[in-house]
């Protein structure tokens, strides 16, 4: 119902600062100064999301040509072409849970793509599951390959280990 900023996210360029607002439905995207620590307003401000659907985290493909966002109220994920200028252009948006079906009261919390850039992963904390998503190489588009529980309740924050072979995740 009003501004939100939930995360922000430098893009690998270093020049763009990337904000998911869950209240305004948007990825507000900021030139950086990096010198000075100063955002300014990029031209334009913002890459519109789902309505309703609250764009929580957002990550970058380690190729810097793509960028995810999950979207908490609707339990989605929205990938975007990531254009000169910092421009983002979304492309697909898929569902995190099995098979589509809403779960009462199940909302997403955190997102993260794979150092491999071959996986992207949202936690779903009614579900109780982490959702797993393979990335397509050539075109960054995401298919939904399945669920794993977090073994606990609300699964919130997660993260991968610097090895890229486990995933913890905070219940």
């Amino acid at each position: 119902k009003a501004p939100y900023a939930h995360s922000i996210n430098i893009d690998p360029t270093g020049d763009y600062a990337m904000v998911a607002d869950l209240g305004l439905d948007k990825i507000l995207v900021y030139k950086f100064d990096a010198d000075h620590g100063q955002l300014v307003p990029n031209e334009p401000p913002s890459t519109s999301t789902k309505p309703g659907g609250g764009p929580r985290h957002f990550a970058f493909h380690p190729n810097g040509k793509f960028a995810y966002t999950n979207l908490e109220i609707t339990s989605e994920v929205t990938a975007f072409q990531v254009q000169s200028g910092g421009l983002l252009a979304a492309f697909q948006t898929v569902t995190s849970l099995p098979d589509g079906k809403p779960v009462p009261g199940n909302s997403t919390a955190e997102f993260q793509v794979h150092p491999s850039g071959k996986f992207a992963y949202t936690s779903n904390r009614g579900h109780h599951s982490i959702a797993i998503y393979t990335i397509n190489p050539a075109d960054g588009r995401l298919t939904h390959v399945g669920n794993q529980s977090t073994l606990g309740e609300t699964p919130r924050n997660f993260c991968i280990d610097p090895s890229g072979k486990y995933i913890v995740a905070a219940n």
